[in-house]
């Protein structure tokens, strides 16, 4: 407060006015003031008031100047309230802006910093262009300053440097500004402003604080060289004792933290060459101790640090000395030693600001002694310490001890008051945000969990990444998202230790829960191979087992579920292991024993709820085998067993196709009608009216399904099937061939649904059945609305490909490309966008616009690489070469295809390569290529014939007449009266 009131006083003094009156009186007094007699001064200025018929500019002066002299005497209180007076009742007075300015500085000088602004702010109001202006704004934004209000006191601080650059206290406020983004951790541009003070104002008396200051901003960005660099600058000689201190100790941490440990200790050692100071050497021999400790030579530094100790007259090195000197002991593995001394500390010194840091240690030593209540009752004491460091590690470790102890409630309590302390060291607010959301999954409060892990892991990957990463995963996990919770568990870094195993076991389980059974196998038996006598051995082995089993592996299923019955033993049996075990076993063609295991759940768990369940495979299995016959009797024995299971629509409907499969169509109908009469609207009506539907198709029979339809959709209209099933009455005309009655079945579903997600699977097979019928107009009527109305559902593509086809055939091949063309930018994204380009090609090819074709499957190879269309394109590319007479490009074309595919289109490329080889004259190679058709074609007949004549022709280009009349003979005998046959005989003619 001294330093402040003595700058207001110094700026007063260089702004008072040069008095300009000749009353002898004012200026005997204003001589007195000169001459620092103040009390002789005020009581002439006093005088002066009292007397009559005197200039009112005159006595407004001596009001003023009695006053000032009260400043200058410190009666601050009187001069506080005659300059208030003055204020109120002067206010014309040349003198008022002075005297709002000083009130400003008293105020500020007793700390009363609303006051200050408020006559500051006044004063900025009413003489805005004031010489005092600049430096109000100044005093405004450090008063915000002294109160950590620093949002405000930057705004008025950066104010103070934009309106005069060139005021007398412009330095300090420069420096202010850069304190305080110092202070918020903004050192970058705490930097930039300490350096404009340094540019600008090098006379500066801050401008040794503002160059310590920039080291210790480099410190704090962790730049330690430009530290180095800054902290070693002539000008840190300037500074004070205690401040040189502080710079050595930053210099000497720089160099530590760059493991420069004899740099580190040199530089405190240079400070103790540089001072007479008792205190300066003995604060540079606690650095050097300090330097020991963090090197961890803590018998060196013990020694050190007891070496300062001086208990007769204990300064602040004597009572740091002594906690760090236990603090050594205490590292050094000595409990006994370093209780001893924090219980000396604790009596020598019980209210010092050190004693809470000393109650955290024993609370550590305690908690690791296993005396937890003592430990908590001293951290409780240390977390209301004033030191922030000191509460923030009480407050985590009760966090730590609260979470052990299994309090998640309270140990979220603790984290989160400790998350709350602003600028705690790194080390310290990430074990606490650690905690915090470890309580928080406990407390299954997820989202929150979630939130405080991620944000750990991006602030800090370093940190416990093994822990945080698990309890990401873990967090994850609960919540359902399991490809996220692997990703977590896959980033904890193995160490061999009980984390790895629990991270194991969740990849896997995740991997599990997602239903990538390959990778759950893997990390299962992964598991098994390593803790193979771990507790949760036999629960990992039934979910490889059940991996191999979604994986449909069933024969290693099989396998692994036996282990579990041969070396678990019966407590670890239980109904679903032997529904696994027997699909299991049906599924790997043990269909004897599977029906065993299916029998043995049904004795050894009777109310299981597999039971039902295990029945039903017993029948499917005999069905499966074609015993039909044993399989009504299993489903049978369902029915009458287990009378309320949830599978007896299933039920029913396997034992009509039983009867279905045996020829025995009435009775099938009958259970089939059971479904529908029985659940009317469960989700088997469908199959059940699809069984109907078949066995009156095999009587010849359709009109009664189609009747039993009928009837369904009159009583249950707006059950879920509904629609469906009424689809169904144009289903079977149409696969019966009556297509006008079918025509019709479909119409109907669309007149009694009109809104139905089915309507354009209905419109494209009215289209389908008028196309059948020949008439193309009304087909195409109907594929168009498809097109234009459903183009993204189900027909939507089918039904572009119909009305292509059906332009193609109508040889209306502009209209058919200009179909393609107005679709294909709506489906860009579908998988048929490649089918419909190709067609466009074939049609732009069938236009004679061979350029345009050319360029339309140029597009599909270059945008469907390695697809069927991109295959089929390459072929109708080098066709196109071979009739240009381009035989290379064409033989590229082709060979790619032929040698990355199998099918009927390699066989196709595969001819046509050898086709090429042949037009070029390379006979030999032409053989070779043709006879691939006939080793690995064959079945594909088109092919294969067309190569054995070609192979023919080859064989008379090299006048090998034996072997061209084998080729032409094979061909004549597999088609003797077709073209192919002609062509062979005419050939074998020539011969």
């Amino acid at each position: 407060m001294k330093n402040f009131f003595q700058i207001g006083i110094i700026i007063l003094l260089s702004f008072s006015a040069v008095y300009s009156q000749t009353d002898l009186d004012q200026t005997e007094a204003m001589q007195f003031y000169d001459d620092e007699q103040y009390a002789i001064a005020r009581n002439m200025f006093l005088e002066i008031t009292q007397k009559d018929d005197i200039d009112d500019n005159l006595i407004a002066t001596s009001k003023f100047y009695a006053a000032k002299c009260l400043v200058q005497l410190n009666l601050i209180d009187g001069a506080i309230e005659e300059l208030e007076f003055f204020v109120r009742k002067y206010k014309f007075s040349s003198y008022r802006p002075e005297a709002i300015y000083m009130l400003g500085t008293i105020y500020f000088a007793k700390e009363q910093y609303f006051q200050a602004r408020e006559k500051f702010i006044l004063l900025l109001d009413e003489y805005p262009n004031n010489e005092f202006s600049s430096i109000s704004y100044y005093w405004i934004g450090q008063s915000f300053v002294n109160e950590n209000k620093f949002v405000e006191g930057e705004e008025f601080l950066l104010e103070a440097i934009s309106n005069d650059r060139n005021s007398e206290k412009v330095d300090y406020t420069i420096y202010s500004l850069a304190y305080i983004y110092e202070l918020k951790g903004d050192y970058n541009s705490a930097v930039t402003y300490y350096d404009e003070l340094l540019a600008y104002h090098r006379d500066s008396e801050l401008a040794p604080s503002a160059q310590l200051r920039i080291g210790a901003c480099y410190f704090n960005l962790k730049q330690y060289d430009r530290a180095i660099l800054e902290l070693t600058d002539p000008l840190i000689n300037k500074l004070p004792e205690d401040q040189q201190v502080e710079a050595g100790y930053l210099l000497a941490n720089a160099h530590f933290r760059l493991q420069e440990y004899d740099e580190a200790e040199k530089a405190f050692k240079d400070v103790l060459s540089r001072t007479t100071s008792t205190n300066v050497e003995r604060q540079s021999k606690f650095g050097i101790a300090w330097v020991n400790f963090q090197q961890q030579n803590y018998e060196t530094a013990y020694d050190q640090f007891s070496s300062l100790i001086n208990r007769d007259q204990p300064d602040s090195i004597t009572i740091k000395s002594t906690f760090w000197s236990a603090e050594c002991k205490r590292y050094l593995g000595d409990i006994k030693a370093a209780q001893k001394i924090y219980d000396e500390f604790l009596k020598n010194y019980p209210n010092d600001e050190m004693a809470d840091a000393v109650k955290l240690s024993l609370s550590i030593i305690q908690f690791n002694n296993r005396e937890t209540k003592i430990s908590e009752r001293n951290l409780l004491i240390a977390s209301q310490a004033k030191d922030k460091i000191i509460r923030g590690r009480a407050l985590t470790l009760l966090g730590e001890i609260s979470l052990e102890g299994k309090k998640y409630s309270d140990a979220e309590g603790y984290f989160a008051k400790a998350v709350k302390i602003p600028f705690l060291p790194k080390k310290i607010s990430n074990r606490a945000i650690l905690g915090l959301g470890i309580s928080q999954y406990y407390l299954k409060k997820y989202d929150d969990a979630l939130m405080n892990l991620n944000d750990l892991n991006v602030r800090d990957q370093r940190f416990e990444s093994r822990k945080v990463n698990f309890y990401l995963a873990e967090t994850y996990f609960d919540k359902g998202n399991y490809a996220a919770a692997q990703r977590h568990y896959y980033r904890i870094e193995d160490k061999g230790d009980e984390l790895d195993k629990l991270a194991l076991y969740g990849s896997a389980y995740s991997y599990f829960n997602m239903k990538d059974f390959a990778n759950s196998a893997y990390y299962f038996r992964e598991y098994l191979v390593k803790y193979p006598k771990d507790k949760n051995a036999k629960d990992v082995r039934l979910r490889l087992a059940d991996s191999y089993f979604g994986m449909k592996n069933f024969k290693l299923a099989t396998a692994e579920y036996r282990k579990i019955f041969n070396s678990y033993g019966v407590n670890y049996r239980n109904a679903y292991t032997l529904y696994q075990f027997g699909q299991s076993l049906f599924k790997s063609d043990e269909s004897d024993e599977a029906i065993q295991r299916m029998q043995q759940l049904q004795t050894e768990y009777p109310k299981s709820k597999y039971r039902d369940d295990a029945q039903y495979l017993i029948g499917w299995i005999n069905f499966q085998r074609g015993d039909f016959e044993t399989a009504l009797t299993d489903y049978k024995n369902l029915l009458t067993m287990y009378p309320k299971s949830p599978i007896r629509p299933i039920a029913y409907y396997s034992i009509g196709d039983s009867y279905y499969n045996m020829g025995k169509y009435d009775s099938a109908i009958v259970f089939y009608l059971k479904i529908i009469n029985e659940y009317p609207e469960s989700r088997f009506v469908y199959d059940a009216i699809n069984g109907i539907q078949y066995s009156y198709l095999a009587k010849d029979n359709p009109e009664k399904a189609v009747a039993l339809i009928n009837a369904y959709i009159v009583k249950y209209p707006h059950a879920s099937n509904s629609q469906k099933i009424l689809m169904k009455k144009g289903e079977i005309y149409y696969s019966y061939g009556n297509y006008q009655k079918a025509i019709e079945g479909y119409n109907e579903m669309l007149n009694f649904y009109p809104k139905s997600d089915l309507a354009p699977t209905a419109m494209y097979w009215v289209g389908k059945s008028y196309e059948m019928l020949e008439d193309t107009v009304n087909a195409i009527e109907y594929f168009s609305t498809v097109v234009d109305k459903y183009l993204r559902s189900e027909y939507g593509i089918e039904a572009v490909i119909e009305l292509g086809t059906i332009y193609s055939a109508q040889k209306d091949f502009e209209k058919e490309i200009q179909l393609y063309k107005s679709v294909l930018p709506k489906i860009s994204n579908s998988d048929k966008a490649q089918e419909i380009m190709f067609l466009k090609g074939i049609a732009e090819l069938n236009s004679g616009d061979q350029e345009a074709a050319y360029n339309t499957f140029t597009e599909i190879i270059k945008y469907y690489d390695k697809t069927l269309f991109s295959a089929k394109a390459k072929i109708e590319l080098g066709k196109m070469e071979l009739d240009a007479g381009r035989f290379p490009n064409a033989e590229i074309l082709f060979s790619e295809v032929a040698q990355n595919r199998t099918d009927d289109i390699g066989a196709q490329a595969q001819y046509y390569w050898g086709y090429v080889l042949f037009e070029e004259g390379k006979y030999e190679e032409a053989i070779s290529a043709l006879v691939r058709v006939r080793t690995v074609y064959a079945s594909y007949d088109e092919w294969f014939i067309k190569s054995l004549l070609k192979l023919g022709d080859c064989y008379v280009q090299i006048k090998d007449k034996k072997n061209a009349r084998e080729m032409y003979r094979a061909v004549a005998k597999r088609h003797p009266d077709d073209e192919y046959g002609k062509e062979a005989k005419s050939k074998l003619a020539e011969l």
